[in-house]
């Protein structure tokens, strides 16, 4: 039998640092799936040391490893890069102990400066973190009231990436604190791990049973925490207990299945730019089209 009884994480601690050592050497190479891949392996390792803090922060540095895809321009890149990599420098010292707030909040600082740096000239939004949280709390009300439905089929149901859509829409354009900050990760990581559940529950009737009770569990915790969201002071601190249980599943699911094709999360706005010859044989196009709408009517 393996004893696993004895204080793993401050025997092992070292091994959760050196998975942040090399995260950060591979924003000093940008190979942001070397970074992903660390963020991933971060939350295995706080998985098997039964580690919360560092599930957190592996959590949010795969959070934002995703976003480096917003920077348009390489000097904006590279200026958010040499922020992060400031605040997590700090981080690999043996003298530095984490918390959950100042991970959140030195997130939400990085964040300040990643909306500023992705900004499009186009937009005019003034910083309005109170608007961001009257929108949250609509997504948050329309979603509670979908979960407690519970008449989507499974194969259908991608009702949480459509509230993240809006969610990271919203908090992109508007601002958002670190509270709004931690329920975003929690979400991300929620649909990480549903991704999982949807294959299991699409399974045969007689076969489902355990995946259906463990998700059910799953999905009653995730209500509580949406429900406390708005009047619990301490929202950042007391989500860090399911956000390593969320983490954890997600692990033992990707041990089980490896990895699965993803629901993409977020939708992008983009304008088409046509080809000037192309708008031209068009715009030809249109014209004949309406001279000849005309020249019937006349006939």
């Amino acid at each position: 039998m393996i004893n696993m009884t004895e204080n793993s994480f401050d025997k092992y601690k070292y091994v959760l640092k050196e998975d942040l050592k090399a995260y950060l050497n591979g924003l000093d190479d940008l190979d942001f799936g070397f970074c992903n891949i660390l963020s991933n392996r971060m939350m295995t390792n706080a998985a098997i040391l039964k580690s919360k803090i560092y599930a957190l922060l592996g959590a949010v540095l795969k959070e934002i490893t995703y976003e480096f895809r917003f920077y348009k321009e390489d000097g904006n890149l590279k200026k958010g890069i040499t922020k992060l990599k400031r605040v997590l420098s700090d981080y690999t010292s043996d003298k530095h102990e984490l918390n959950a707030k100042q991970i959140m909040e030195d997130y939400q600082d990085y964040y300040n400066e990643f909306r500023d740096l992705i900004k499009i000239e186009r937009e005019k939004y003034k910083d309005n973190p109170e608007f961001s949280q009257f929108s949250i709390n609509f997504c948050l009300a329309f979603y509670i009231k979908e979960l407690n439905f519970d008449d989507t089929p499974i194969n259908l149901d991608v009702l949480i990436f459509g509230i993240l859509n809006e969610i990271n829409r919203v908090i992109k354009s508007h601002g958002s604190t670190s509270k709004q900050l931690m329920l975003k990760i929690i979400l991300n990581s929620f649909g990480r791990m549903y991704e999982y559940f949807r294959f299991y529950l699409q399974c045969e009737e007689s076969k489902i049973e355990r995946w259906k009770e463990s998700y059910d569990k799953f999905k009653k915790n995730l209500l509580d925490n949406l429900e406390k969201f708005n009047d619990d002071k301490k929202y950042i601190e007391n989500s860090i207990d399911f956000l390593f249980e969320i983490c954890e599943e997600w692990r033992y699911m990707f041990i089980r299945m490896l990895e699965i094709p993803k629901t993409s999360t977020s939708v992008v706005e983009k304008q088409v730019m046509l080809p000037k010859k192309v708008k031209e044989d068009l715009d030809e196009i249109v014209s004949d089209l309406i001279g000849s709408k005309l020249m019937d009517k006349k006939e």
